[in-house]
Parts: structure tokens; C-alpha cells; sequence
């Protein structure tokens, strides 16, 4: 049997067409991004609607654990001395403040922090938070008020849950592959 080259041709035309778009979509991932940045920030406005979906204090990363309930002195802390005897006087605060939580959700008093959370993308970064000053008190916990007597517990809300990474992942791939 004598020894013979074997030549095959190869088209990979299609592949390097397609190697090339994914390219120059990477060079550009604003779109991807702006996409991500909307999905983050409605992920965060439904743990504001539903009290907190956090694993621990800290992480990014969400779970099914609640926020602490307010306090009864942060619902009458703005009654000063008078209105803290009133109260006292009909019934009790914890009473009262149980009446008068009924229908609140924590962390939307006004709503100034919810409506606060926004996002940006900057060249090939997405930022998403809040400019609020009182913000990270809330994220994170800690002591506050004169004398930061007042200790805040952590309610996570910037926390993203885990269908929201798949949902990212699946972006990604329609963006790197063309289909958006």
C-alpha cells in the first residue's frame, strides 16, 4: 500500500463570519448592559415589595430570608415625649404600633430609597445602587442617630437572586450570539 497525502478543504467561512460578530459586539457591551442594569434594578424593586429575599447580611447574592420587622419606637420615634405619653396612656405602644404597622412595608415609608435605585453604564461597567446618604445604614446595618445610640439592623435590598443570573447568563448569550 504506498503512502499517500490525504487533503481535505475545510469552509470555515461561516465560522470566522460569526467568531467576527461576536467580537465586535464585545467591543460594545453597552447594550448587554443597559439590558442587565434594567433586569437588576426590577430583581431589586421586587425585594422591596416583598420585604427582603436575602441569604445574609453582606452578600449580593439573594435567599428567602425577610427583613427584620420595624420597631415600635421607629414607628412613635417621631411623636417626641407628648406622643409617647399619649400612647402610653391608650393602650400601650407595642399595641398601637401593632395597629399602626398593619399594611406598612419596611424600607418604603415614602419611598424616596426605592425610587432612588438606579443604574449606569459607563464604558464597559454597569453600576447599579443609590446616592441616598442614608442608604447604607439600611444595607448594611450599624448604629445611627445622635450619639449612634439607635442600632439599625442590616436589611439587605441591593441583592440580586439567582434566577436573575441565569436570566444575565441567557442575555449574554443572546447578545454574544446576536439574537438581541
Amino acid at each position: 500500500m504506498a503512502n499517500e497525502d490525504a487533503f481535505f478543504e475545510v469552509d470555515d467561512s461561516q465560522v470566522i463570519e460569526v467568531l467576527d460578530a461576536v467580537l465586535r459586539r464585545w467591543r460594545d457591551p453597552t447594550p448587554f448592559l443597559e439590558e442587565v442594569g434594567a433586569l437588576v434594578v426590577a430583581s431589586i424593586m421586587r425585594n422591596f415589595e416583598v420585604g427582603g429575599r436575602y441569604r445574609e447580611a453582606g452578600d449580593w447574592r439573594g435567599g428567602t430570608r425577610r427583613w427584620r420587622p420595624l420597631s415600635v419606637l421607629t414607628l412613635f420615634g417621631s411623636l417626641g415625649k407628648k406622643g409617647g405619653k399619649f400612647f402610653k396612656k391608650r393602650g400601650g405602644l407595642k399595641k398601637r404600633g401593632e395597629k399602626r404597622l398593619a399594611g406598612k412595608k419596611i424600607l418604603i415609608d415614602q419611598g424616596h430609597l426605592m425610587s432612588s435605585i438606579n443604574y449606569q453604564v459607563r464604558r464597559e461597567e454597569l453600576v447599579v445602587g443609590t446616592n441616598l446618604p442614608y442608604a447604607a445604614i439600611h444595607q448594611f446595618g450599624g448604629k445611627a442617630g445622635r450619639g449612634k445610640t439607635v442600632h439599625i439592623p442590616a436589611r439587605p435590598y441591593l441583592v440580586i437572586q439567582d434566577e436573575d443570573l441565569e436570566q444575565i447568563r441567557a442575555i449574554g448569550n443572546d447578545y454574544l450570539t446576536g439574537r438581541v
